[in-house]
């Protein structure tokens, strides 16, 4: 094969080469645009539809704070268990003060029958029950509320310092006003504490404040 030739063969590589390096533009196709213009509508959709969420009120994070549950061992929450099922058999004790015997022992407290005639102290059959030892419930049990929480009662926010929110729960004074009642919420849900005695009368003026 003579010179020339070879020069021609390897000319012809080259100006391939040069043809694709050269940056073509390409003019976008009718379906292209399409689809561009249709993600420009879809990514500006949610922007004209973007609705705020609404933030929690007081009351809303109250309910969640009183929806928690206590930390209890297995004695305690069987002893629990035991108390509520003794508090549901445990007989109405009232006073002996009256023949219909409307007092009972809610609305007044309890005194020891000690008349020499009294049919209660003698425990005759059809009368009711005296107060006795054996109704009491178990000793773990005693004074822990029916939630699994211990009472602590509070007339300020500053008391729910020694407030132990795993295993405690707070129960407002019946002496404290509205105001200082929205105030000690306030400082519970901060503190994750529950609120056992929650009335109507405070729950419409925590929703007129939030």
């Amino acid at each position: 094969m003579s010179s020339e030739g070879q020069a021609v063969g390897e000319a012809k590589p080259e100006g391939e080469t040069t043809a694709a390096t050269q940056p073509t533009t390409e003019q976008p196709t009718e379906q292209q645009t399409q689809v561009t213009a249709g993600e420009g509508q879809v990514e500006a959709k949610p922007a004209e539809t973007k609705v705020e969420e609404a933030r929690p009120t007081l009351l809303d994070e109250l309910v969640k704070v009183n929806a928690r549950k206590p930390n209890l061992s297995q004695e305690v929450l069987k002893a629990l268990k035991l108390s509520l099922r003794m508090r549901r058999d445990r007989p109405d004790f009232i006073r002996y003060y009256n023949k219909e015997h409307k007092i009972r022992l809610e609305d007044s407290p309890w005194r020891r029958p000690k008349g020499i005639d009294n049919k209660i102290r003698m425990r005759r059959k059809g009368y009711p029950p005296m107060v006795d030892v054996g109704y009491r419930g178990p000793r773990v049990a005693r004074g822990i509320h029916p939630s699994g929480f211990m009472e602590v009662i509070v007339h300020n926010p500053r008391e729910l310092r020694n407030v132990d929110p795993s295993r405690q729960a707070i129960r407002i004074a019946s002496t404290v006003g509205v105001r200082k009642r929205i105030e000690i919420i306030r400082e519970a849900v901060r503190r994750g504490i529950k609120v056992l005695n929650l009335d109507n009368k405070t729950r419409e003026a925590i929703r007129e404040v939030t």
